[in-house]
């Protein structure tokens, strides 16, 4: 099973990082701090408190221009990740080890304005050299780009959210993807051998998230949400998965999943996802956990994202990695200190943590910033609508960290 966990070069971390799968997940800060950003001085602080951390890479600033690749300024070199080459985290954790990298990368934006995309992806050029239609989009009230309202088109609107099973999303994604996981294979040095897996996205943010989902449907010419996913969504979900697995990668490689806002959804979408992760040796990820999904289990119903279904009816056995939906709400916390968006629909990492333990399994849980700072730094600042220092104390929450970590 470990060696399915780690395909990397170098026989000292593939023996470090199965080892500890197999004891405690670790835990990754969300995310990465360049040295201009206001929590840098924080985390360096508190490495021992880390296993690393996670930030993501804009498909765009590798790929600055059709077929023009720049990894070393786009990927290698990135502010975020450069800080951590070299350091030493997690001795509070385990033993101490250099810090953990984990590159998201973002084929579409999240935050419903896509700047991952590079532009000529949508142009009519790129989709005439493939003998092909031009890239058609879609634009909501989730996702407007430089748009207002709703609707959808095809004449190069590079802000908008693609429909990415179509041939000039697809193409230009499968070449920069081959491109990419050949320059992981070969990247001995610098953040390389600090990479435990690499998350790629299928839909915005490195997620799966079907977004503008009404709009797809008229794209795709479909009456309803099942039939999109079955014929169109998943089938391009799919062709992603197989086609990263096809580049015989020798870092793990991970994807999301998620059944969108709908949890009926989850049948038709993530659960065809989570078997394909499987079969093509893939990790898988979701960034939605929060505190009810105990309840929801005990009560037979779905949890966020549907992540219980994904995990329990098809277990992956390469990477299992979650995300919280926000930064927390520690229980007992003045409700003027969790008015933040997600954070009480998150809840309290106190009730998060037993979930995780007893129905997860996780290899890996990235964390936000704010709540490893509150727990661990009492002279971390919170941000106005955030959980504080003593908010976190009062919780238990280093005594939970100690006792799940």
């Amino acid at each position: 099973m470990f060696r399915k966990l780690l395909r990397i070069s170098l026989v000292f971390l593939v023996a470090a990082f199965a080892a500890q799968a197999n004891a405690q997940p670790y835990l990754l800060a969300f995310s990465c701090q360049a040295t201009t950003d206001s929590d840098y001085a924080a985390l360096q602080a508190n490495l021992d408190n880390v296993d690393g951390c996670v930030h993501f890479i804009n498909w765009s600033a590798i790929e600055t221009s059709q077929g023009v690749y720049d990894f070393t300024d786009g990927l290698d070199n990135d502010s975020h990740f450069t800080p951590y080459i070299g350091k030493t985290c997690g001795g509070n954790l385990r033993a101490a080890h250099d810090c953990y990298i984990v590159p998201v990368i973002w084929l579409i934006s999240d935050g419903g304005d896509n700047r991952s995309t590079p532009g000529y992806v949508y142009s009519s050029a790129w989709a005439s050299s493939l003998g092909t239609t031009q890239l058609d989009y879609a634009w909501c009230g989730a996702y407007e780009g430089d748009k207002s309202g709703s609707g959808t088109g095809h004449s190069g609107d590079a802000t908008t959210f693609p429909a990415m099973w179509e041939k000039p999303f697809k193409v230009a994604s499968e070449n920069f993807i081959q491109r990419l996981i050949s320059h992981l294979n070969g990247l001995t040095t610098g953040i390389g051998p600090q990479i435990p897996y690499v998350r790629i996205g299928y839909a915005s943010g490195g997620e799966a998230f079907p977004t503008c989902e009404p709009q797809l449907q008229t794209i795709a010419n479909v009456s309803d949400v099942q039939t999109l996913m079955a014929n169109y969504y998943v089938p391009g979900y799919v062709a992603e998965a197989q086609f990263i697995k096809n580049q015989s990668p020798k870092k793990q490689m991970e994807m999301s999943v998620n059944c969108g806002s709908n949890l009926a959804w989850c049948p038709y979408n993530s659960l065809p996802e989570s078997d394909e992760l499987e079969k093509d040796a893939l990790g898988i990820g979701n960034q939605g956990l929060q505190a009810g999904d105990g309840t929801a289990i005990q009560n037979g119903q779905e949890t966020s994202n549907g992540w219980y279904a994904d995990y329990t009816t098809y277990p992956n056995t390469h990477w299992r990695e979650m995300q919280t939906l926000s930064q927390s709400c520690p229980t007992g916390a003045p409700s003027g200190d969790c008015t933040a968006k997600g954070l009480t629909t998150t809840g309290s990492l106190t009730d998060i943590f037993p979930i995780v333990s007893k129905y997860a399994n996780l290899n890996s849980l990235e964390l936000y910033i704010g709540d490893i700072l509150c727990t661990h730094d009492s002279s971390y600042q919170a941000p106005s609508g955030t959980p504080t220092y003593a908010d976190c104390q009062k919780a238990g929450y280093p005594a939970a960290f100690s006792k799940y970590f």
